[in-house]
This record gives structure tokens, C-alpha cells and sequence, in this order.
């Protein structure tokens, strides 16, 4: 509704914008044919004779005629050209054709400029474009820059203008603003270079656009806004006398004075009366929007109406944002024609008993509309009476959300609750934990290239029942399958924001005494939960209730904090790995130094050593006969992943006489982001032969014979290493020889985001991309390369180590190579 400071194309479908570009290029190229094909002197004719007969239409005050015209003789004078071309059979004719056309057009725009045609043209924007005059005086003038410092802070009669926000065009470009004047007019989007007329009657104002600017003039009396463009735009304002208002056309460019009459933009300039809302003075969009405010709901079972009045306060225009009700509306809740006095905003929905009996809300106090939502009960007998607000002793240690209305049932009103969705700051584990107040990405699996397939993780929801006269509430899960809902009975407080419940699963009683929080999965048939425990302490294992064989399963031993996700049968949980002292930093082989605190006491330690001195590690279990099975950290690749592939994986060689183990990958971002599309890098592999490198991505691929395994790494633009003279980033390849020990490094870079797709016995195929990143749209080219060629550079010993061998001048920490665990590659060792 309020004018953008940047033009938006108008909302025609696609079929329409090529129909006109076709009719477009119909009316330019048909008269371009015909005088092309005609005889020279006919062309000629015919152009006189348009001519003439536009000077004619001008001479009637036919503009808009005269205006076709001239475009079907700018159409002429290029078919003419095309005629003098053929006409003359010398090598000269086609300058002359070319002379022709560029002197013909531009009498043809001068013509136009002198008959004023221009002045009916409409801009990009929908603004008449104006003529102007080149203006000598405002040469070496400066008015209000464009890039702000001079706004105007009071009308010439002293009132002050409020200057309400604004923004700047692109970065760092001009600026613009909201102003409200102290009559209530509300002017949007104008540039700070702006005047008042010497009467104080008009106020002059640019429009900045990242296209083209325009101008707003306002009268102040008339309540009247004009809107046009100058054929020369204006971006810094000058002067304002009595009939002319000056200026310059940018400072980014020649800065040339421009010209333009006060007289010519109120006869020819689009002019809108502005409309009375409250106390304001508005453009007529916002009325507009106004009479399509009101807002009906379906009726009650019974038959009664609701509806929703818009509802505006007494002024606006004393309020910090004037137009945020007209914006974000509240609708006064109207009940069979009676108002009620609360105020509901577009999203709440009134939610009614199945007998119609009663009605509840979410809602405001009309007589109050700062103070905050609360929850409201009708019944015929008593009215509307105000419910206690809920409140759950959890929320002393758990972020937890209350939401819109869901049920009604006898006298209990159910109210949505969510949990924030806790996730370390480094995706997989952390020294923070973060609750946040949306629905989360994850890891939904990965493709045949080990690329993760992102998916959502929603927050967990329950509801909460509101009674009168009650402060506690009844608590119960989602509806899960079969609509069934988990009851969650209270027994007694632990302490620390910490309750112990009994729950009740349709007619089971689940053993055992439970958390509130807990996680229904995705096909809801189950449910992840919590064993209840001290304030101080964590719970030891999460527990799975399958709700179709009434069982429960177990996970092995671990302190969680938190559940995160149940998806496809995966729990995902948030657990107290260890903890960290204040030097260490967690790294991807690494997330910890010192052991984790008991269990009696792990949840005091966390909030003691504050952020930092506790890591959290997302853990992973599925769905077994007997219990909880932990998920491998590590999986199985099937062929040779990608750049950007997640690790930890193992990739074996052909006849599985080998495998290399590929952990830590990061990309060069270490934070909870999934960026699946960035390259990782700085991983550690190791070899079931005992081959150990550092520093590899996780583009690897075996030789047919098992011999060789190619690898890559990645070289950022700051890297010793890097020798490209564009300091752009290099993709090396590296060649393991795990027979031999030995290591060689091919110089140069094999091209951006490299995937290998085949090493056969003489060559190595490449796929590499365009960009360092992965582009669905780029398939890449494929590359190869001869195996001679890369044995022929010089190989590097490995050392040995233990029973590893890595390269000479490696130094990672022992501890990252000591966390691999041996026995996992055992079945893949020769």
C-alpha cells in the first residue's frame, strides 16, 4: 500500500507479457518491411506526409495521437535506412544508410521534445515524465543531500515532522523515509532532499528508486499529493521559490542543474487526494485495504455469528509506528452482533465447544490494547471471564511457548504449548546449547554421492488445559495414532524446575515416573521419554513407550539433556558428553578433556561452569527388538563420494582387501548450519593397511586393483601451499600408493568441487564444476587422467608409527588418530 522506494513490475501473467511483446515488435518491424521493400522516393513521401499530419495532430491538442505517430515515423526513418542501402550499389552505401538512421533519430527525439509528447508518457513506476530545463544557476549549488543530514524537522510554521523509519537504496546508496507532518499527513518513502514552497502551501519531495526517481509534490492545504518524473530525474533538491523548483541530477553523475515549474506539475502531474484514517491523512491504498478488513469465522454449532471489526485506536499518530494497526490489524471480536470488548489479531481463531454453549480465545482487552494476549472463556450464563494464565514449574528450565487455542472440552480450555529446539553450536556437539523457537534443519540421510538430504525438525507440541478457578494445569502430548493423547499426571516436584508425572496412554498405565518433556515420532505410534530425576541430576537413558505393543525400550547408559527428534524410527537426543576446561576448545576428533560429572549431580556442573565448560553431543539410537540400539557414527559408502559429502564414513577398496576411514570433516564454517552444499575438508583418514593422512576432503576413490587410492585436497586462497597466481582456491590431488607407503601430489588444481566417477588400470576420471560449491544446475565436465603420468611425480615415504604410518612433517595431536577406533576396520584388513 505505501509507495516502494523500488518499482515493482506490474502482476500480468506470462501469456499476456508475450502477447504484447509480440504486438510490440509487429508495430516496429511491419513498418521497418514496407518502406524497406518500397522505392526510395515513396519512403521519403511517406515520411513527410506522417510528419505533417503529426504537426497537425499536435497543432488539435491530439497528443496522445501524435505520440503513435511518432513511433511509426522512428520505425520509418530505419526502414529508410535499410532502403538507401539497397538503392545505391556502392560500398558507401551502408555508411550513408548508417548516417542516415542515426541523424533521422535523433530528429526524430528532438521533434518530440520540442512538441511535448514526452510529457504524456508514463514512467516505469506509473509517474507522468515531465520535461525540465538544463538550469545554469543551481551550478555549483547544494541543497539536501540525497544521502541524508538535511531531512526537514519543522514546517515553516514550526511544527515539528516526525521522521518515523526509512532505509537506503541498495548499500550505502541514498536514503529515504516515512515523515508525518503535524496535521496527520503521513508521506511514505520519500528521499531527504526535500523544500517547502516560500507560502509554506507545497512541499517538494524526491522519490529514490533503484530504476528511476520521481518527485511528490504535496499540498499542504488541498490535503493533495501530485506524483510525476522529470525527463532529467532529480535527486538533490535546491531551491523552491514561487514558480520553479531547482535542483541537481546526481552527484554520481555530471551533477547538471535541472529545472522544472511548479506550474507544470500541477497541471500535468497525476494528482490523489489523500484520505482521512483516525488521525491521519493517507494515501486512498490504505483505505482501501480498510473496507476489506472485516473478518468473518465460521459459525458456532448452534448458528451464531462471529465476525472481527477492524479496530483502530483513537490517534495514530501518537503512537511510535503511526501505521503498524493498519499494517498488523486487531479485529474487535463482535458475538451475534454484540461487541465483546477483546480484541483478536488475524491468526487467532475463537474456538467453540461441540454443544456451542461456550466459546474461547486468545485475546486482548479492548479497554487495554498494550497490555498482553490472555485467554478468555464465554458461557451464556456467566459471560466472558478472563483464564488463568498457564504456567508449568519446567518453565524454570525449559523454554516452552504458549500458543492459539486447540479444544474445548467441558470446562477445560486446551491450549498449545511447544518446546524451543535444543542444538549445540556445532551442529553434531558443542560447548553451547542453544534452544531455538522454530522448526530446525537436520539430517533426513544421505545420497548415493554421502551428500546429506536435508529435512525440518519441528518443535515438540502438548497442550496445556486452562480451568477456572484452577492454577494448575492439566498437561497431555500431542494426539498421536488413533487420536489417543498421553496424559501426564503430577506427582511430586524434584526441584530445579524438575517434576516427576505418572502417564497414562489410553487404558495403560506406563510404569514408571517420567519428565515432561518427550518426543512423539513421526508415525505416532510411539513415544521417546524421560526418566523423571533430582534437580541436580540428568536422566541416565531415554526410554521409547511403543504405544501398539505397550513395551518399553531402553537406550544403553547416558546422561541426556534433552530430546531433539524422532524421525523414521531414529530418536535423536542431546547428551552431557564430557567436560572442557577453559583452554580447551572442542575440535571434530576431539570434543572434550575431562570426564563427565556423575549422573547425581551432572545437571549442578552444567549450570556452574556456565557457557564453554560442558560438551553436547547429539546422539543417535534406533528402534530395536530388545531396545534402544546406539547409531554407528560412522556409515558404509557405496561408491566415491562427493566433495561436500557428510562424513564420518568408510569406503572399501574392490574385494574388500581394504577401506578407508574418513572422519571430521567440517566445512570451513564450524557452526550448526548443515551448509550440505559447501565443500569439507581438513578430515582425517585412515587406511585398514594403517595408512594415515590429514588434511584430505571427502572426494576419495580406490584403484580397480586396490592399490592406489585417489584423494583430494582443498587449498583455501591464503594457504602456503596455494601457488595459483589468482589466489583462488585449488583443488589438489593426491595419489596413496598403500602398498608401497608413499604419497604423490599432482601440482595445480583439477578444477573446483571435483567427484571421481572411475580409476581403472591406466586412467582416473574426474568429474570437476564451475563453481566451489554444489550447484544442482551445473553437471560439470568430466576430465581424465593418465595413471602414468600422476606415478610419474615423486612419491613421498610414508612414516611408521606405531602400527600407522603418516608423512613426515605431519603433527596432529595423538589423541585425534587414537579416537579411531581400530576394530572397525578389522573386517576390511588383508
Amino acid at each position: 500500500m505505501s509507495r516502494s522506494p523500488t518499482s515493482d513490475a506490474p502482476a500480468e501473467s506470462l501469456g499476456y507479457l508475450l502477447l504484447m511483446l509480440g504486438w510490440q515488435l509487429l508495430v516496429l518491424l511491419v513498418p521497418i518491411f514496407v518502406v524497406a521493400i518500397l522505392p526510395l522516393a515513396w519512403g521519403l513521401a511517406g515520411e513527410v506526409a506522417l510528419l505533417l499530419v503529426q504537426l497537425l495532430c499536435v497543432r488539435l491538442g491530439w497528443l496522445k495521437v501524435a505520440g503513435h505517430l511518432s513511433r511509426l515515423l522512428t520505425a520509418c526513418v530505419i526502414g529508410t535506412g535499410f532502403a538507401i542501402g539497397r538503392s545505391f550499389a556502392s560500398d558507401w552505401a551502408l555508411l550513408g544508410a548508417i548516417v542516415w538512421i542515426v541523424l533521422a533519430l535523433a530528429g526524430v527525439g528532438s521533434l518530440e521534445n520540442r512538441l511535448g509528447l514526452k510529457r504524456e508518457e508514463k514512467s516505469e513506476e506509473g509517474d507522468r515524465v515531465l520535461t525540465s530545463e538544463a538550469d545554469e544557476q543551481t551550478v555549483g549549488r547544494t541543497g539536501g543531500s540525497a544521502w541524508g543530514g538535511d531531512e526537514p524537522k519543522r514546517t515553516p510554521e514550526g511544527g515539528i515532522i516526525r521522521m518515523l523509519g526509512g532505509g537506503e537504496i541498495a548499500m550505502g546508496g541514498p536514503v529515504y523515509g516515512d515523515y508525518l507532518f503535524p496535521d496527520g499527513v503521513l508521506l511514505e518513502g520519500i528521499g531527504s532532499s526535500c523544500r517547502f514552497s516560500p507560502d509554506g502551501r507545497y512541499f517538494i519531495a524526491t522519490l529514490p528508486s533503484r530504476s528511476s526517481w520521481g518527485l511528490l509534490l504535496l499540498d499542504r492545504q488541498a490535503r493533495r499529493v501530485y506524483r510525476c518524473q522529470a525527463d532529467v530525474p532529480l535527486w538533490e533538491i535546491d531551491d523552491f521559490d514561487a514558480t520553479h523548483i531547482r535542483g541537481r541530477h546526481s552527484p554520481l553523475v555530471h551533477n547538471g542543474g535541472v529545472r522544472l515549474s511548479l506550474q507544470q506539475i500541477l497541471d500535468q502531474a497525476e494528482a490523489v487526494d489523500l484520505v482521512p484514517i483516525a488521525d491521519l491523512w493517507l494515501l486512498p491504498d490504505w483505505q482501501e485495504s480498510i473496507e476489506k478488513t472485516r473478518k468473518q469465522w465460521p459459525t458456532g454449532p448452534a448458528g451464531q455469528t462471529l465476525e472481527g471489526r477492524l479496530a483502530l485506536p483513537e490517534s495514530l499518530a501518537r503512537l511510535e509506528d503511526p501505521l503498524r494497526p493498519l499494517r498488523y490489524p486487531d479485529y474487535e471480536l463482535w458475538l451475534e452482533g454484540q461487541a465483546t470488548g477483546l480484541l483478536l489479531d488475524e491468526q487467532e481463531q475463537p474456538c467453540w465447544r461441540a454443544d456451542g454453549r461456550a466459546l474461547a480465545c486468545r485475546a486482548k482487552a479492548l479497554a487495554q490494547p498494550d497490555s498482553r494476549a490472555a485467554y478468555w472463556l464465554w458461557q451464556p450464563a456467566s459471560g466472558w471471564q478472563r483464564l488463568p494464565e498457564p504456567q508449568l514449574i519446567e518453565q524454570q528450565r525449559l523454554s516452552i511457548y504458549f500458543g492459539a487455542v486447540q479444544a474445548l472440552e467441558e470446562e477445560q480450555v486446551w491450549v498449545e504449548a511447544e518446546l524451543g529446539s535444543p542444538l549445540p553450536n556445532r551442529g553434531e556437539y558443542g560447548e553451547a546449547l542453544s534452544d531455538y523457537l522454530s522448526a530446525t534443519e537436520t539430517k533426513r540421510g544421505h545420497d548415493a554421492y554421502g551428500r546429506i538430504i536435508p529435512g525440518e525438525t519441528p518443535l515438540t507440541r502438548f497442550e496445556v488445559a486452562l480451568t477456572l478457578g484452577q492454577i494448575t494445569p492439566a498437561v497431555r502430548s500431542q494426539a498421536m495414532a488413533g487420536g489417543t493423547h498421553l496424559q501426564f499426571s503430577p506427582q511430586a516436584e524434584r526441584g530445579q524446575g524438575q517434576v516427576a508425572y505418572r502417564l497414562q496412554l489410553g487404558d495403560w498405565a506406563i510404569p514408571g515416573e517420567w519428565q515432561l518433556e518427550h518426543r512423539v515420532s513421526s508415525c505416532g505410534r510411539y513415544v521417546a521419554l524421560l526418566p523423571a530425576c533430582d534437580g541436580e541430576a540428568l536422566a541416565e537413558q531415554v526410554v521409547v513407550a511403543d504405544s501398539r505393543e505397550r513395551r518399553l525400550l531402553a537406550s544403553p547408559h547416558l546422561l541426556v539433556e534433552r530430546l531433539r527428534d524422532f524421525h523414521d524410527g531414529c530418536v535423536e537426543v542431546v547428551c552431557l558428553a564430557g567436560l572442557c576446561s577453559s583452554q580447551f576448545t572442542p575440535e571434530p576428533l576431539r570434543h572434550f578433556d575431562q570426564p563427565a560429572p556423575p549422573a547425581q549431580r551432572a545437571a549442578t556442573c552444567y549450570r556452574e561452569r556456565g557457557y564453554g565448560g560442558v560438551c553436547h553431543e547429539l546422539r543417535r539410537f534406533r528402534l530395536g527388538e530388545q531396545g534402544l540400539e546406539a547409531v554407528p557414527d560412522w556409515r558404509l559408502a557405496e561408491q566415491p563420494p562427493a566433495a561436500n559429502a557428510d562424513g564420518d564414513f568408510i569406503l572399501p577398496a574392490p574385494h574388500g582387501r581394504d577401506a578407508a576411514w574418513l572422519r571430521g570433516a567440517e566445512t570451513e564454517y564450524p557452526d550448526n548450519w548443515l551448509r550440505e552444499q559447501c565443500a569439507r575438508q581438513l578430515s582425517y583418514l585412515l587406511t585398514a593397511s594403517g595408512c594415515a593422512l590429514y588434511g584430505v576432503t571427502p572426494a576419495l576413490c580406490w584403484s580397480a586393483d586396490g592399490r592406489y587410492l585417489a584423494l583430494t585436497r582443498l587449498l583455501q586462497w591464503d594457504s602456503p601451499d596455494n601457488d595459483d597466481p589468482d589466489h583462488t582456491r585449488q583443488w589438489q590431488l593426491w595419489l596413496l600408493d598403500v602398498e608401497r607407503r608413499t604419497l604423490r601430489r599432482r601440482p595445480g588444481s583439477l578444477g573446483h568441487m571435483p567427484r571421481f566417477e572411475a580409476f581403472t588400470g591406466d586412467s582416473l576420471s574426474v568429474r570437476v564444476f564451475g563453481q566451489d560449491w554444489d550447484d544442482p544446475a551445473d553437471r560439470g565436465r568430466r576430465i581424465r587422467l593418465k595413471l602414468d603420468e600422476v606415478l610419474a611425480l615423486p612419491a613421498e615415504p610414508l612414516q611408521k608409527r606405531g602400527w600407522r604410518w603418516h608423512l613426515a612433517g605431519e603433527q596432529q595431536p595423538q589423541a585425534h588418530w587414537q579416537s579411531f577406533d581400530a576394530q572397525v576396520l578389522e573386517p576390511w584388513r588383508d
